[in-house]
């Protein structure tokens, strides 16, 4: 068994968090993990553009968790979503365990951003130095500015309470009114492709 697959093996043994996916069966010696099934990821949700601020909450709210987990490639495309609005974040094998002083500091808000800016269709530009600067395009949402506030907490470390007091969550975001933009991403999966979230490596 490899490093990497003794490590993931061992991270997800007994993690279980209702949104956090879940393991199934490891083959091979633990080189091959199946994971419960999700129709669909966060992407399609940013593709279709109809997520708007209370949408964008509801996801948010159920990826804060503190597990004393670091997730190191956080996307739109790791992060999927069942037909009820239940969000799981997928690609365990990504995650490394904090703890001690690291925890206590809070977690990295880099992974967070480029999620967060992917959801609202913004453009994350992804440098050289694994930093990230961003611009938002999205036009067609009503109010950006608690988007904005939260994006800015996101530097360096922080810690999740001071994230969940963000005035985004206020707006007090559920899975259920997630139901309707999910129905319609899905139905018009095929025809968005030109609007997708975009990470640009200069």
């Amino acid at each position: 068994m490899s490093k990497n697959a003794e490590m993931t093996l061992r991270i997800t043994e007994n993690l279980e968090h209702k949104n956090l996916l879940a393991r199934i069966q490891e083959f091979g010696g633990g080189e091959f993990i199946a994971w419960e099934f999700m129709p669909m990821s966060l992407l399609h949700l940013a593709r279709s553009r109809f997520l708007n601020e209370l949408g964008i909450a509801s996801i948010l709210g159920q990826a804060l968790h503190d597990k004393r987990l670091e997730h190191c490639g956080l996307s739109c495309s790791t992060v999927l979503i069942s037909s009820n609005g239940v969000v799981k974040i997928g690609g365990l094998e990504h995650c490394k365990e904090i703890s001690g002083d690291a925890h206590r500091a809070g977690i990295d808000g880099e992974g967070l951003k480029r999620l967060t800016l992917e959801l609202v269709d913004g453009h994350y530009i992804e440098s050289l130095n694994g930093k990230g600067r961003f611009q938002i395009t999205n036009v067609n949402l009503d109010n950006l500015q608690n988007i904005v506030d939260f994006i800015d907490k996101l530097n360096g470390r922080v810690k999740i309470s001071t994230l969940q007091q963000q005035k985004l969550f206020r707006l007090k975001g559920r899975p259920e009114v997630l139901k309707g933009m999910i129905a319609y991403a899905q139905y018009f999966a095929l025809f968005f492709k030109e609007y997708p979230s975009q990470v640009v490596q200069e």
